[in-house]
């Protein structure tokens, strides 16, 4: 899930990006996602141009871990790849990135997914941009149940009318079936979604209900695109997260009497409401943001990744980045995990740039061995 964003800026953005998309070409085309937990985004970064593969071990706090550099995109000599953001879930993962040609010119630029299974294979590179039309934004990914990789986009028509669509790519690559369209209420502007194990969609989302107020909310449809039912709450921020069979639903409130409060709403799918929050205030209150991988809840910081209880909110470090001696990219280097569990996790690598140089990531895989 990217790092979260203030909800004005974020609403000014994607409406700022509808409204200029349309009829343009893919030099122009917005991508905006929101998914995975950041601890930064990198916006100067591009892919790993290397193909070959390390193996190396390491221990951290008390584990020993196997770490694999995995293969990336292969940019030629006049590309340049932008990383965009990533998402995980049943023992697949998703990289976004954007790669144009140099100088850039009509047509010079196009989205690709990279996708992985859980032992590290890159299973397809797709290029998004020969399947989805150039007039449409690809808003964010999701994996479903069945590993396959679900893409949404949207479009404007001439009328300002916002259309939506759910892409879904096999782990192969191989486009399922043609994209469903799906219908949003026009003030429902979609942050990210998640695919439940029951085969739901869940749409995290800002609702503007009148002037300036924003209402949150998630929308439930069933895998043939009808909606279910939706559920608001003043106090959500649009990101959803899911661990097992649970989904979770972020929220926070400020104000003078609240102060800072970070919480965690557990959705209840049989009743299609919010169980009662979970503060979690004491653990964010130092910084990082929230992952969840298939074993639980894990905050990711700049020195390292934590796993969290939620009952007991505490943290505690299982990872840190300096214990990486096989890590080349130094200390001063930016990391974004993928987690699927403690004992498996994908990360991402942007090493500090030098001035004038065009930034670069890895992708690895570490795997907990004792």
């Amino acid at each position: 899930m990217l790092q979260h964003y203030e909800v004005n800026q974020v609403k000014h953005s994607l409406e700022t990006r509808l409204n200029v998309n349309s009829g343009k070409n893919k030099q122009t085309r917005a991508t905006v996602s929101v998914l995975i937990c950041l601890i930064i985004l990198v916006c100067s970064t591009g892919c790993r141009t290397g193909n070959d593969k390390t193996a190396s071990t390491f221990t951290s706090e008390g584990k020993s871990y196997s770490a694999v550099t995995l293969d990336s995109y292969q940019t030629s000599d006049k590309e340049v790849c932008r990383f965009v953001s990533a998402a995980s879930g049943y023992d697949m993962a998703a990289i976004l990135v954007s790669v144009y040609t140099l100088p850039l010119s009509k047509d010079s630029t196009g989205e690709f997914a990279l996708m992985y299974d859980s032992k590290g294979t890159l299973t397809s590179q797709i290029a998004l941009h020969d399947v989805i039309d150039s007039d449409k934004s690809i808003v964010s990914l999701a994996i479903g149940s069945t590993g396959n990789l679900c893409v949404f986009a949207r479009s404007q028509d001439d009328n300002k009318v916002v259309h939506s669509y759910l892409y879904s790519f096999d782990s192969a690559g191989k486009l399922q079936g043609e994209p469903m369209e799906l219908s949003f209420d026009e003030s429902f502007l979609p942050m990210n979604f998640i695919i439940g194990s029951d085969d739901h969609i869940y749409f995290g989302a800002l609702s503007s209900s009148s002037g300036m107020t924003m209402e949150r909310e998630i929308d439930v449809f069933d895998s043939k695109g009808n909606l279910l039912y939706n559920i608001s709450n003043e106090g959500l921020t649009g990101n959803l997260y899911q661990t097992g069979d649970l989904i979770f639903a972020s929220s926070r409130e400020t104000g003078v009497n609240a102060g800072y409060t970070s919480q965690l709403f557990p959705v209840d799918t049989a009743n299609r409401k919010l169980k009662e929050a979970i503060d979690i205030s004491d653990i964010t209150s130092s910084g990082g943001a929230i992952c969840a991988g298939d074993d639980g809840f894990y905050l990711s910081k700049s020195d390292g990744i934590y796993s969290i209880d939620l009952v007991t909110q505490e943290s505690k470090a299982i990872l840190l980045w300096n214990d990486m001696k096989t890590d080349t990219a130094g200390s001063d280097a930016a990391r974004i995990p993928v987690i699927f569990s403690s004992g498996k996790i994908f990360v991402l690598t942007f090493p500090e740039s030098k001035s004038g140089e065009t930034g670069s990531f890895s992708v690895s895989l570490l795997t907990r061995i004792s």
